[in-house]
C-alpha cells in the first residue's frame, strides 16, 4: 500500500460511490433499449428505488437503492414482484449498510435469502499516482461499436469457467460500447487480442464496468495495465472518483486495491425465486 492515498470514507462519498453504480445501471438499461426499440421497458424509477430489467437476460433483473427513499409496504413490495414476473426474472434486491433495518425485515418474512455479497471500492484520481505506461508488454487501443462483437466475444469467453451462466453470454455485453458516456478498450499481447473493460463517467465520477481477460493470458498483468489506462483517461478528462464492483476477496478486487482502490461498503443481495410462486 505504500504511495496510495487512503480516502475518508463518509456517509456522503458512500451514497455517491453507490449512486455511480447506479447511474450505469440505468444508463446501461437505456442504451439497451434505444439500441433494441422491441423491447419491453428497461428501467422503472420511482421514490421508492429503481428497477432494472434485462430484455434479453432475465438473470440480470434487480432493484437498486431500494429502502434508502420513501418506505416500501407489503402491498408495494408485491406490485414490485409482479413487474420481476413480467420480465420472466427472479426478484433481487441489492442493499447498502444503509438500506433501512425495516425493509430487509420485509424481504426476510417474505422468503427472500441471501444471494451473494459485493464490495465496491473507490479510488481517489486526483490524488493516486497512476501511469498509462507502466506495461510496454500489453497494448490497450479504446475502441467504438464498430468492435463490439469482439468485445463482447472476449468478456463471454473469459467469464466462461465462472459459475455466473449470463456472463459467458455475449449478450451480456455486446452493446456497452455504443453507451453515449462510455469508454470500451480492447487490450492485446504481440497482437493478439486478450482483454477487455469500460468505464462511464457521470460529471466527477467513473464507474469501471466489467473487465475480463482470457484465461490463457492471466496473470500477465493486462488487468492492472486495463484499470491505469482508465484511471488516467479518467483522470485527464477531469473526473476526480472511481468506483468498480468487485467479489469479497477476488482477483479482481486485489488488483484494484493495488491499484490504489479501497472498499468504501459491502453490498448483500436479496433474492426470492418468483418463477414458481
Amino acid at each position: 500500500m505504500n504511495g496510495l492515498i487512503i480516502l475518508h470514507m463518509n456517509s456522503e462519498l458512500i451514497d455517491q460511490a453507490d449512486f455511480s453504480v447506479t447511474r450505469f445501471e440505468i444508463d446501461q438499461a437505456k442504451n439497451r433499449k434505444n439500441l433494441h426499440p422491441d423491447l419491453s421497458h428497461q428501467v422503472e424509477q420511482n421514490g421508492m428505488g429503481v428497477l432494472i430489467f434485462h430484455g434479453t437476460i432475465p438473470e440480470r433483473c434487480r432493484a437498486l437503492r431500494f429502502g434508502l427513499g420513501d418506505p416500501v409496504n407489503e402491498e408495494s413490495l408485491m406490485a414490485v414482484e409482479n413487474k420481476f414476473r413480467q420480465h420472466n426474472g427472479n426478484a433481487n434486491f441489492l442493499l447498502t449498510p444503509f438500506t433501512d433495518p425495516s425493509f430487509v425485515n420485509l424481504l426476510m418474512s417474505h422468503g427472500y435469502s441471501v444471494g451473494q455479497w459485493s464490495q465496491v471500492l473507490v479510488a481517489d484520481l486526483q490524488q493516486q499516482s497512476i501511469s498509462a505506461n507502466k506495461y510496454p508488454g500489453i497494448h490497450i487501443k479504446k475502441i467504438d461499436g464498430s468492435r463490439a462483437k469482439e468485445y463482447a466475444d472476449i468478456l463471454a469467453q473469459s467469464f466462461a469457467t465462472l459459475e455466473v451462466p449470463y456472463l459467458a453470454n455475449p449478450a451480456m455485453h455486446i452493446d456497452i460500447p455504443f453507451m453515449e458516456n462510455g469508454h470500451s478498450y480492447l487490450a492485446s499481447v504481440n497482437d493478439t487480442l486478450a482483454g477487455a473493460a469500460t468505464w462511464v463517467n457521470f460529471g466527477e465520477w467513473i464507474y469501471m464496468f466489467i473487465a475480463g481477460t482470457l484465461p490463457g493470458y492471466r496473470e500477465q498483468g493486462i488487468q492492472s495495465a486495463l484499470i491505469q489506462r482508465r484511471m488516467v483517461d479518467a483522470r485527464d478528462a477531469g473526473c476526480r472518483y472511481a468506483s468498480i464492483v468487485c467479489g469479497p476477496g477476488s482477483t479482481s478486487g486485489r488488483n484494484a486495491e493495488r491499484q490504489g482502490f479501497q472498499v468504501a461498503y459491502t453490498r448483500l443481495s436479496l433474492v426470492k425465486n418468483l418463477q414458481d410462486n
